[in-house]
């Protein structure tokens, strides 16, 4: 080297340092995600994927370099586990990185092969899922159907404003029946009784009534005022029928004062 460009190289940064300046390797942020402990983990299981949220690629790095057959990072961990969870890594990360196998998987669980559950958990589970199909039965409930999610797909907040009116709904239907229920079961008051009663008894007036005005329509004077004498005649009996059978029936409160005779 020139001792001139050795000497505008000391002027410039100063004299060489006495050791060398040691290389910062890169360290994630964020530690790999541990493995589900479930037997049968779904794909936002492994990648650590929030359903609601845009999907993110960092986790599934992470788990290729962790997991794969070629990587020394879990040599304790036997060759064929290694192998199986590589392998469902990259299957999860091919259906949350496409949104038509995403919306497919999230709808109807179509897509998902690798450790999935029987048959009938995983149709019960779509079945109960909020925004199933499995409830439609006519052409209004397909309709219907299709314009829900025409409109959640344009509007991302109407799919948890939906979720809020099933919630809200439920809530009303579980107060019916309790409402319902607390009426059958608790005994009616004394006053809503009498109530009831006096109803019932205006009723029954009032059709006697309806009836009598009937029967008087095409009678003539002499007619009309023998029926009313007749019906109050009848009505007299009645009462002191009612009065005598109150008088046997109440027992007599007066005591009988013993006589003082003189003897």
């Amino acid at each position: 080297m020139r001792p001139n460009l050795v000497t505008a190289l000391y002027h410039a940064y100063g004299p060489p340092l006495s050791k060398p300046i040691p290389l910062r390797r890169h360290q994630s942020s964020s530690s790999p995600p541990q493995w589900p402990n479930s037997s049968h983990p779904t794909p936002y299981d492994i990648l650590s994927a929030p359903r609601n949220e845009t999907y993110c690629k960092a986790r599934f790095c992470q788990l290729v370099k962790l997991y794969h057959p070629d990587s020394q990072n879990l040599s304790s961990l036997p060759s064929a586990i290694r192998l199986e969870r590589y392998r469902l890594v990259v299957a999860a990360n091919d259906i949350l990185a496409d949104p038509t196998k995403r919306r497919l998987y999230d709808e109807h669980g179509i897509g998902w092969v690798h450790g999935r559950r029987s048959g009938g958990a995983v149709d019960e589970d779509w079945r109960r899922r909020p925004g199933s199909a499995a409830g439609n039965a006519t052409w209004e409930d397909w309709h219907a159907w299709h314009e829900a999610r025409r409109r959640r797909d344009a509007d991302p907040s109407a799919a948890q404003h939906e979720t809020g009116n099933v919630k809200v709904s439920t809530v009303l239907i579980h107060f019916v029946i309790i409402f319902t229920a607390f009426k059958l079961l608790v005994p009616e008051s004394s006053s809503a009784k009498r109530l009831r009663l006096a109803e019932q008894q205006t009723a029954a007036i009032g059709d006697e009534i309806r009836r009598t005005t009937e029967a008087t329509a095409g009678r003539s004077m002499d007619e009309r005022v023998h029926q009313f004498l007749r019906y109050r005649q009848d009505d007299e009996k009645l009462r002191h029928r009612r009065n005598a059978n109150h008088r046997v029936s109440t027992p007599s409160t007066d005591v009988v004062k013993p006589s003082n005779r003189s003897t």
